[in-house]
């Protein structure tokens, strides 16, 4: 079953008001790149927060995304469970660990693919 990011929030965005998509992005962009964390670290930790705040899609597409950079799956699920008991609940960790499990599966079927 394919991971459907064609209905992600900044898609969206886009198609409503393209401008401000575009600036979301740019914005988002800047974010990431103007402090001394390397893009790994960053995306991880869009990673551990949308998986706090319980955003599926969201966290979907930033696993995929990650996947594809090369971050590893153990990786991704210790960015998860560093949130636990701190800032997420165990519902959501164990949410976002089953999230994992469905990119993985994606991964790795656009893996064979390619």
């Amino acid at each position: 079953m394919a991971i459907d990011l064609s209905n992600s929030p900044s898609i969206q965005l886009r198609a409503v008001n393209k401008e401000a998509g575009e600036s979301f992005r740019a914005m988002r962009q800047a974010v990431m790149s103007a402090g001394p964390l390397d893009g790994r670290t960053c995306e991880l930790i869009v990673l551990s927060s949308l998986a706090s705040t319980g955003l599926e899609l969201s966290f979907k597409v930033h696993a995929l995304k990650a996947r594809k950079a090369g971050i590893d799956k153990a990786a991704l699920q210790h960015a998860v469970l560093v949130t636990l008991g701190a800032a997420t609940v165990i519902m959501r960790i164990t949410e976002a660990l089953r999230w994992l499990e469905e990119v993985e599966a994606e991964f790795a079927h656009v893996a064979d693919e390619g």
